[in-house]
């Protein structure tokens, strides 16, 4: 039997992780707020679906007919997410895994942990929600790189880097992937994951770096003051 797949909210990442679970075999559900996006999502090979969270009531119950379900939409209104977490309750899914940040967590120049204190904020909230249930996997991910999302991109020649001796705070989707990949095949019982590529490197030092390798010349960065 074909294991399927729904990712609610198939954007930049949500793309990436379909089209790398088409490779593997399984079926796909892909969904989009935008009615104009449908048919690039069938295109890739996709089953598409036309959800907005902001209208539940409209929401097809089959997109909920697959073995797991990635929420990797921006909508951060939490009340949207309460009532799209009474049709998964109710759902076959398996396993729930909604892709989050590490912007949850305050400011800190320390090595990020899940201890960290995290601050109040719309996504927080939306965290709590899906973490009522043992299906559960919280992905706090990093800032997304890979294909056309090039480090050396991220700033422009001249800029200056704000908190430029702090710690590089980046992950390359395929790792989001592979974690989703073990995460599937083996249980946990860490609900909430980091996922931050480390770097010994500044984040002076490896946005420089970055911009010389893309660019073959120096950016001529400044340091952010105090």
């Amino acid at each position: 039997m074909t294991n399927s797949i729904s990712i609610l909210g198939c954007g930049w990442l949500g793309e990436r992780i379909g089209k790398a679970f088409l490779k593997q075999g399984w079926t796909v559900y892909a969904s989009s707020r935008k009615e104009t996006r449908l048919k690039e999502l069938a295109d890739f090979g996709f089953l598409p679906f036309q959800i907005d969270l902001e209208n539940n009531a409209n929401i097809p119950l089959e997109f909920f007919t697959t073995d797991y379900l990635i929420i990797a939409t921006t909508n951060k209104n939490s009340s949207a997410h309460r009532q799209l977490f009474e049709i998964i309750k109710n759902s076959r899914i398996k396993k729930l895994f909604f892709i989050s940040s590490t912007s949850v967590y305050v400011k800190t120049k320390d090595p990020v942990t899940v201890d960290t204190p995290i601050i109040d904020s719309p996504l927080a909230e939306v965290e709590k929600v899906y973490l009522t249930s043992k299906k559960t996997y919280i992905l706090r991910c990093s800032g997304l790189i890979g294909d056309n999302r090039q480090p050396g991109n991220f700033f422009k020649k001249g800029t200056t880097i704000k908190n430029p001796d702090g710690i590089v705070n980046l992950i390359h989707y395929q790792e989001i992937i592979a974690e989703i990949n073990s995460l599937i095949e083996n249980n946990s019982k860490h609900r909430i994951h980091n996922l931050i590529r480390k770097s010994e490197e500044s984040r002076f030092e490896f946005y420089r770096r970055a911009y010389q390798k893309l660019h073959g010349e120096n950016g001529e960065f400044e340091k952010e003051d105090g």
